[in-house]
């Protein structure tokens, strides 16, 4: 029961929906930089929507399954073809023993996500199959896959044979709440944070995507003692630069932090690629907890229809 890897891509890492108690060790619950579209992998192959799955980045990547595998792909959309034949994202589809899956590089986002049916049977850090790269721990041997290898795959999986959904919109805008020193920004920076076409700077990784755009300047050098940040979290660097913060980032920074994207769009940060132009929306608490009930409804509703646990 295992995947072979046969091209890796640029970045190929195991991961599921980050450890339920990390922080309280002080350690960043890592996970999938798109925590949606790993859970809707994993529910189109009846798993839980926490299974370890394989975070794709830009694609090119060729797999070959040393046993019959239901296989889905959810996340950056992007074609891909099972010994030259096509098969479809969002669908739950049969990797045969001997046949190989490539997956091309996506037209647009990031991140894609696959799920084998069972889940992959990778190492656990504090209850969590992530890979983190940075201390090298969980996951795949604590590093992005190379060719060769060979992916345990859990025992358990059994037929998904007619699960599809439609995936949710990538867009080139979050939701953003002001945050605590939204009010060290004067009017002109303000505005220029909200209407700014801001670029995804080439050295944005798993801990945080850098934008590049008109510098913000605050009004006032006041310094701040370290102070809890999360996924979404929007820091402002000396130098004026925001970064959003993703699902690698540490628990606390010392940047003031100006914003906060919605606890509904924060996948959407998962998908960013360099040079893409994104806008940030300010909303209100009760449109942010609207936004939020609303993903949570339709995912009941996909849950139930797939006929999965979460």
């Amino acid at each position: 029961m295992s995947l072979i890897v046969l091209k890796s891509g640029i970045q190929t890492t195991v991961q599921d929906l980050g450890s339920p108690c990390a922080m309280q060790a002080g350690i960043a619950a890592g996970g999938a930089a798109d925590p949606l579209s790993c859970r809707l992998a994993n529910w189109l192959v009846g798993n839980p929507g926490s299974a370890a799955v394989l975070e794709i980045t830009l694609g090119n990547v060729r797999i070959r399954a040393g046993q019959d595998h239901w296989l889905a792909l959810t996340g950056a959309p992007c074609s891909m073809r099972v010994n030259g034949r096509p098969r479809t994202m969002a669908t739950a589809f049969v990797l045969h023993k001997g046949e190989e899956l490539h997956i091309a590089a996506p037209h647009a986002g990031l991140r894609s996500y696959l799920a084998v049916a069972g889940g992959l049977d990778a190492d656990e850090f504090m209850g969590s199959r992530s890979t983190r790269l940075q201390a090298a721990c969980g996951g795949w041997q604590g590093r992005a896959l190379r060719p060769g290898d060979e992916l345990p795959v859990a025992p358990g999986g059994r037929s998904a044979a007619g699960r599809a959904i439609r995936m949710p919109a990538l867009a080139d805008w979050v939701r953003i709440l002001p945050g605590p020193q939204w009010p060290w920004l004067d009017d002109v920076a303000r505005h220029t944070f909200l209407q700014t076409a801001w670029q995804i700077d080439s050295a944005s990784n798993r801990m945080g995507a850098r934008l590049q755009g008109a510098a913000l300047e605050r009004f006032t050098d006041e310094s701040l003692f370290s102070h809890p940040v999360l996924p979404g979290s929007v820091q402002l660097p000396p130098a004026g630069q925001p970064i959003v913060l993703l699902a690698d980032a540490q628990l606390t920074g010392g940047y003031p932090l100006i914003a906060q994207v919605i606890a509904a769009d924060v996948w959407r940060c998962g998908q960013w690629r360099a040079g893409q132009s994104v806008h940030f929306v300010r909303v209100d608490q009760a449109e942010a907890l609207t936004a939020l009930r609303l993903q949570r409804e339709w995912l009941a509703r996909l849950q139930k229809s797939l006929g999965v646990c979460s």
